[in-house]
């Protein structure tokens, strides 16, 4: 048709193919913008226009592969011989069963990529629930340089955030929190011969913090503590074999080793035990759904500035739900941050930024669903991809056995006698895709699967019944 009209190959592409290349302009346009509300604070870098060429990618790769797929039949059939009907309808029959695979593949890909997110977003709003008690709190989210995002290694400020947490570790409304489960690996990565103790809670905690959920802290524990030693609470109930591996566990996690920051453990490392009753049950701090909410014989560790670990003077650091060590009550909150809910760091421009626990989650959980939503329209792109490209299976076969297909349909044959190999490949295939993900476990594959499967076979029956009469014609007036 476009040799008739006067048209180049060349400006037969150009028109053909202008709306995908301005779809693609668009995209990376709209994906820099993203990129730059996204990273708002980030200075230009190169990890920045590493992010931004990433997230533009897959939208331009998935515009260049459409327009070389629709390309192979401008590239392979002769303009005579696509005008006189000399083409091999059994090559596109193959072309689009191969494309029909491929986005297969990538519905099924990407509910395993979305199934852990998913997972997360249900910790999320478990988190949130049995968080509730201390919403209010604040922990750990991040650092600023002047308004910026700080960038640099978090290592280089934990000399900064110790010092600060030694000067305000006695104000009200401070605590230092930071709960572990220690399971069988752990323990013995710990110990390298038995006996082993058994699986426990573990919590590295401020006198304030076990004040103020009822832990008393006898007058020469704490006095120990605040000269730097490492005191610990062992739940009374425990037998003195379970004690004894208990402390040499205890005693090998929290070694003193080489670090910028010296504490007067650090200097002098010395441990005490005591016992309290474990049978009172605590927060774990968990986000995980998986973990209880509350437990029992905890191993208490009494933190103070004084007899710090490196492990837990350089953790301090750590930000988040889970990991962050430094937790203010509204109380402290009010006192010492600053608008932004900033601390400064040292003298320089340099602070630690803290959010409230329900505001920390409300943050995870917005990202989350911004990227639900954005698999969920790419998820809808590729299934009415998918159902098209059924149609067109259906239309190819169509063509390629039109007179076969007639004489069936006036005979009174149904959908399944006529294009039975057609619909056991549509189904065979989503039928593996699904039986794949249940293998994996991944319940947004199977139930998107259980969709596609009943999409599918509704575009069959509709094609089928829209087409059949027009076969039937087609045929006839062929033959006359």
């Amino acid at each position: 048709m476009y040799m008739m009209l006067g048209w180049s190959k060349r400006d037969f592409v150009l028109k053909l193919f202008s709306l995908q290349v301005a779809q693609t302009i668009a995209v990376v346009l709209l994906g820099v913008l993203g990129t730059y509300l996204v990273l708002d604070g980030f200075a230009p870098s190169t990890e920045v226009i590493g992010y931004a060429c990433a997230s533009i990618a897959p939208a331009v790769l998935v515009a260049l592969a459409s327009v070389g797929i629709a390309a192979v039949p401008l590239a392979s059939v002769r303009p005579v011989d696509a005008i006189a009907s000399r083409y091999s309808r059994r090559g596109f029959y193959i072309l689009t069963a191969a494309v029909y695979l491929i986005c297969l593949s990538a519905i099924f890909g990407g509910c395993l990529y979305i199934d852990q997110p998913l997972a997360m977003y249900r910790n999320i709003i478990q988190t949130r629930s049995s968080w509730s008690e201390y919403a209010d709190w604040c922990v750990l989210r991040d650092f600023r340089l002047d308004d910026a995002l700080f960038t640099g290694d978090p290592m280089s400020l934990a000399g900064d955030l110790y010092t600060w947490y030694a000067a305000h570790e006695h104000d009200e409304g401070v605590f230092l929190v930071r709960t572990t489960y220690y399971g069988g690996a752990t323990i013995q990565a710990y110990l390298s011969e038995g006996p082993f103790p058994e699986p426990f809670w573990y919590v590295a905690a401020s006198p304030s913090y076990l004040r103020q959920i009822g832990i008393e802290i006898s007058d020469a524990d704490m006095a120990r503590a605040e000269s730097g030693t490492r005191v610990y609470l062992l739940p009374e109930s425990l037998d003195p074999s379970q004690a004894d591996a208990l402390k040499q566990l205890l005693i090998e996690a929290r070694k003193p080793r080489d670090s910028n920051i010296t504490t007067a453990f650090t200097e002098n490392p010395t441990y005490a035990f005591s016992t309290y009753d474990g049978s009172q049950q605590l927060f774990t701090w968990s986000a995980d759904a998986e973990q209880p909410v509350m437990a029992d014989n905890f191993v208490i560790a009494v933190i103070t500035a004084s007899n710090m670990a490196p492990f837990e003077s350089e953790s301090l650091i750590a930000a988040g739900l889970e990991n962050s060590y430094i937790k203010l009550s509204e109380e402290g909150a009010s006192e010492l941050l600053g608008d932004e809910g900033t601390i400064p760091l040292g003298a320089g421009p340099l602070r630690a930024r803290f959010a409230t626990v329900e505001n920390y989650i409300d943050g995870l959980q917005k990202s989350l669903e911004e990227l639900f939503a954005l698999f969920s329209a790419v998820l809808l792109i590729l299934m009415v991809t998918v159902a098209v490209l059924v149609a067109c299976l259906i239309d190819v076969v169509n063509r390629m056995r039109a007179r076969e297909i007639g004489v069936k349909y006036v005979l009174g044959f149904g959908a399944w006698d006529t294009y039975r190999a057609e619909i056991l490949f549509v189904d065979l295939a989503t039928m593996a895709g699904v039986v794949f993900c249940g293998v994996l476990r991944c319940n947004a594959g199977m139930l998107v699967g259980a969709a596609l499967l009943a999409i599918s076979n509704l575009v069959i029956l509709g094609v089928v019944r829209r087409r059949s009469v027009g076969i039937v014609l087609e045929t006839v007036s062929k033959e006359q």
